[in-house]
């Protein structure tokens, strides 16, 4: 196994973005296949880990901020994080090799101007939107986890700003907004982790349901997350959003809101087991409710009633 190997994965995606910016104002839709080629190698780095993810757990942990908080930047593959990031790059890889006919196509329309510098935007907000989705999934502290989270966001909300369809200025900002409401919970609970175990290590949080408090850390971790997934109740900015995005950005959309915040939660929440065991059927019961809603959404929406 080569040495570093997750961090050289991380410094090639996301220093591979400004390389295809810069050839993508002079050659254009072209440079899209250097992303792609960025994106397949990740996937291959990650699908040749998944036969040993069970077994084997590859950490790498950096120095990063010594004082005052003794901050590590660490990059973790398990079980857990090596299906989910090959799973995640690989949709982004397809997505992006769909978006070369696609793109070409959307910036043809009269609202959009076509030249090389649309598309060298494209093609490098969507390799760092792609990079910090991995980030998020492979880090090992809760401070790195949240920031990679966020700018995976933003990036995101610059796809669908920029390349959207109808009124993308009213459905970037309700994305926008609804998703930084969820992170500034999930942000709340983060900082009370670390007000609980005096650390911000996913590891450490080992015995966290122990302590008094650890049931409100918990909650607002879960809420954050719910935002963020779009649970019923908080879901008002995903039907516009999905549906008015450039669909490789919708398809990659829907592995940020629900698929990264349901890794989030598979991997923050068992911690707080002991003292959220209790509410555990409402958060089922919430979760149903979700699903029942979308799959009746779905179907009138069919038959073009909007109910949102």
């Amino acid at each position: 196994m080569i040495q570093n190997m997750l961090l050289l994965v991380m410094l090639l995606v996301f220093g591979s973005a400004p390389i295809v910016y810069l050839l993508g104002r002079s050659i254009g839709k072209q440079a899209s296949w250097i992303a792609v080629g960025v994106l397949l190698l990740v996937a291959i780095t990650f699908a040749s880990l998944m036969p040993s993810a069970e077994d084997v757990t590859v950490s790498e942990v950096y120095n990063w901020i010594a004082a005052p908080l003794n901050l590590h930047f660490g990059l973790l593959a398990d079980g857990l994080s090596v299906p989910m990031t090959f799973a995640y790059v690989f949709i982004c890889t397809a997505s992006m090799l769909f978006s070369i006919p696609y793109m070409q196509k959307r910036l043809k329309q009269d609202d959009i101007e076509e030249n090389n510098s649309q598309y060298a935007k494209f093609y490098a907000f969507f390799l760092l939107y792609a990079g910090s989705v991995a980030g998020c999934m492979l880090s090992t502290n809760l401070i790195q986890f949240f920031l990679f989270f966020e700018v995976a966001l933003v990036f995101s909300w610059l796809l669908v700003l920029l390349y959207g369809y109808g009124d993308r200025k009213r459905n970037s900002l309700l994305y926008f907004l609804w998703t930084h409401i969820g992170g500034g919970i999930l942000l709340v609970g983060i900082l009370g982790v670390y007000w609980l175990v005096g650390s911000f290590d996913i590891a450490d949080m080992a015995h966290i349901s122990d302590i008094p408090g650890a049931f409100w850390v918990g909650l607002a971790i879960t809420i954050g997350l719910f935002v963020k997934i779009g649970a019923l109740g908080f879901h008002g900015w995903m039907p516009d959003t999905y549906s008015e995005s450039p669909a490789p950005v919708s398809a990659v959309l829907g592995s940020t809101s629900v698929m990264l915040s349901t890794y989030s939660l598979a991997r923050l929440i068992p911690y707080f087991m002991g003292v959220m065991e209790g509410i555990s059927k409402w958060l089922m019961l919430w979760a149903l409710l979700t699903i029942v809603y979308a799959w009746r959404w779905s179907r009138t929406t069919q038959r073009g009633w909007y109910p949102i």
